[in-house]
């Protein structure tokens, strides 16, 4: 080659280096050069942050290994502190469990490497800390078979628990018109994995397995009809207190603003999101019930009265944006958001 890389240098050292040209019929005179090493090695900071198997009180913060480091220094503290809290001083890690945390709380961590010449500038990240419970109000107590899923709505994340040990959360969603559809399930605490079934529950036609923590997709072409996703721990993996996102996500295919069916597992609004009416089915209803559409700041919108299980509540005219449905039924109050496309 025309260039080598010499190494075992001294700082701020003068140096001379020659090369000369090898032949077939010999060899040439030698030229010069000099050089001066530098006065400190480079130290470099750390790259590749990520933050994972996040709890209500702890976080593991993770980088990728900087050449020529001796170790790091990891330091945290809440997004609105003035000040950092050194949680790790000298780790060989590439990684640390912060814990001690808040709830629900936003949070900064940074990391340096230090070199046998110095130490680096730090690199940081940001994490919010777990909600204490966390699942949505699609993982229902009747979801551990498909007879109890709830219906859940498309392009919307859906958490939920998977406890105790061989726990199955299944979901329930609608194809009206056939098409491409992606099922995802992400923030795993635990090696979990995806089923897919058609309408009776038992013929299945997509599964996801990736190994560990990994996130599972499945990505297929459906016909027009009903579907179940089953969420489940692999070899009984679960935890109690984080929980899982699944979405599905449409592509080619679509649903209807039209309900299937008239039986539902609890209170429910669907589609969601939704273009023109969203429809609500109620369960458990005596009598009649009080249907308000609220917007974010608390304003009434609109208020209609139902003695039906399920009726469609008219959206078309609200301008795109997140609003809420006030539920009043059998004395209760129930809210649930949606989202006008």
């Amino acid at each position: 080659t025309t260039s080598v890389n010499i190494t075992g240098f001294t700082l701020a050292t003068l140096y001379d280096w020659r090369v000369r040209t090898n032949c077939a019929t010999g060899s040439s005179g030698f030229t010069t050069a000099q050089f001066t090493t530098a006065a400190t090695a480079t130290c470099n900071a750390p790259a590749g942050l990520n933050t994972t198997s996040i709890t209500t009180s702890s976080a593991t913060a993770g980088w990728t290994a900087v050449s020529g480091a001796v170790n790091y220094t990891v330091e945290y503290k809440l997004n609105s502190a003035p000040t950092w809290t050194v949680f790790a001083a000298a780790t060989t890690s590439t990684s640390v469990n912060i814990t001690g945390l808040v709830a629900a709380s936003a949070y900064n961590w940074r990391v340096l490497t230090n070199c046998t010449s110095g130490s680096s500038a730090y690199t940081q990240a940001n994490f919010t800390t777990a909600s204490p419970g966390c699942s949505s109000q699609y993982d229902v107590t009747t979801n551990g078979t498909s007879s109890g899923a709830a219906l859940i709505p498309f392009n919307t994340n859906i958490t939920g628990l998977i406890s105790p040990s061989g726990d199955n959360d299944y979901y329930k969603f609608v194809i009206s018109n056939s098409g491409t559809a992606t099922i995802t399930l992400t923030t795993l605490p635990a090696d979990y994995d995806i089923r897919v079934y058609r309408s009776n529950g038992t013929s299945q036609v997509g599964i996801s397995q990736v190994g560990g923590t990994g996130s599972e997709t499945i990505t297929r072409t459906y016909s027009a009809g009903t579907y179940y996703v089953r969420v489940y721990g692999y070899n009984g993996a679960n935890n109690a207190t984080i929980c899982y996102t699944l979405r599905i996500a449409t592509g080619t295919a679509s649903f209807s603003d039209e309900p299937v069916e008239n039986v539902f597992t609890k209170t429910v609004v669907f589609p969601n999101p939704a273009r023109k009416s969203v429809t609500v089915g109620l369960n458990e209803l005596k009598g009649t019930a009080e249907l308000m559409v609220y917007d974010i700041y608390g304003k009434l919108l609109s208020k209609q009265k139902t003695s039906q299980l399920y009726t469609k509540v008219d959206i078309s005219t609200l301008p795109s944006g997140t609003y809420v449905i006030r539920i009043k039924q059998n004395g209760k109050d129930t809210n649930l958001k949606i989202v006008k496309q």
